[in-house]
């Protein structure tokens, strides 16, 4: 599988989930013999800094300028596009098996997002029968900058088309979620804390099954990206998943963790239409108890499936245990509703439109995304 890190918050974002997945990885052994890596962005100050890690990394420049936070700026610009699609395809044809991409990017700025959303449209078209997935975060409410509703707008306008799952992270959440066990909250924290969540979902899982007297036989099962759209994003019209993790270290009783993955979700304020939830670091009874059953049904109906690993990742000596939630449900609207109602309002007011007529001729561009993300928004009312 290939991961795409685009701009400033998809490389930082990805390194955190390299380290992650390296920490917990021995040595280079299968299934992670799978990733690669393919990095780029127009701004050099970023990956400058990238650390090798033991998955394959290529790095592609494009400029030192960046893309001035303007979607329309990464998305028109086509002098990045071939080198880029190049590249690509030489990593696909470096696997014996191409199941498919992950994109991890912002929707706010202007190479994550335009850019971005142009390699997924790209790939689909060069690719048109092989998963699409993206990681994509959504600013801050209180302002990143005054663009940020306008490419958030255009950039799921073009995902909802050609992606076939989209993880929403919103910084706001990440931020609540973190300050629930720091006094203070840094941008590496929020980004460890994103990365745990993705690496929930992309580690392999280690099974166990009973032969006979007393013998087990263990298996692994690497990640696959059509098993993760059938089960959370099956629906064309509902393709909006959003992830949350908590991860353990120290041995907390899994009753804790369960206590702490529920802090996180507010379950009277949303409809849940498909959930996943992996369970990693079973390694003994106790996760089977009574009392956990009885806390895990408090979950239900959003417990739609759940799947238990015997090793946190590939490690036989970690103690890390972690609870890895995905999910798709109707509160997805409470992060795409505000995007919809302050970039309709800025563009009656004609408010930064030459920022995109600058590099763009196409009078119907606002008018499909609002016209695509109302309909994804009335989708999900439907179901609530």
């Amino acid at each position: 599988m290939i991961v795409l890190q685009v701009g400033q918050c998809g490389i930082q974002v990805g390194e955190q989930l390299m380290e992650q997945l390296s920490a917990e990885t021995p040595q280079m052994q299968y299934p992670m013999t799978k990733f690669r890596q393919l990095l780029i962005d127009t701004e050099r100050k970023v990956y400058s800094k990238r650390k090798e890690t033991m998955f394959p990394m290529q790095i592609l420049d494009h400029g030192s300028t960046g893309r001035g936070n303007n979607w329309a700026h990464g998305y028109f610009d086509t002098r990045p596009i071939q080198e880029s699609m190049d590249a690509y395809q030489s990593l696909v044809e470096s696997l014996d098996n191409y199941p498919g991409m992950l994109l991890i990017h912002s929707l706010a700025g202007g190479t994550g997002s335009g850019l971005g959303s142009r390699l997924v449209q790209e790939i689909r078209d060069q690719y048109p029968k092989h998963i699409i997935q993206t990681l994509s975060f959504s600013a801050f409410t209180n302002g990143e900058t005054c663009l940020q509703y306008y490419n958030t707008l255009l950039s799921l306008d073009c995902l909802n088309t050609y992606a076939d799952s989209i993880a929403v992270m919103s910084n706001d959440v990440q931020m609540d979620r973190v300050l629930k066990h720091k006094k203070q909250a840094s941008l590496l924290d929020l980004n460890q804390k994103s990365a745990e969540a993705l690496g929930g979902q992309l580690m392999p899982l280690s099974r166990t099954s009973f032969v006979k007297e007393q013998q087990f036989s263990k298996h692994l099962t690497r990640y696959d990206p059509w098993d993760f759209v059938l089960d959370l994003t099956p629906c064309p019209a509902l393709k909006y998943c959003q992830l949350t993790s908590v991860v353990d270290k120290s041995l907390s009783s899994w009753s804790d963790l369960t206590h702490d993955l529920m802090r996180q979700l507010n379950l009277q304020k949303r409809t849940c239409f498909t959930s996943k939830l992996i369970v990693r670091g079973v390694q003994s009874p106790e996760f089977w108890d009574l009392d956990l059953k009885k806390k895990l049904s408090r979950l239900n109906p959003m417990m739609s499936k759940v799947e238990t690993s015997y090793l946190y990742c590939l490690n036989p000596t970690s103690r890390t245990r972690s609870m890895d939630l995905a999910y798709n449900s109707t509160d997805i609207t409470q992060l795409l509703e505000p995007v919809l109602e302050k970039s309709l309002k800025m563009y009656k007011e004609r408010a930064y439109l030459h920022w995109y007529n600058k590099f763009s001729n196409n009078p119907d561009l606002f008018d499909n995304a609002f016209e695509s993300l109302a309909e994804s928004i009335d989708q999900y009312s439907t179901i609530s």
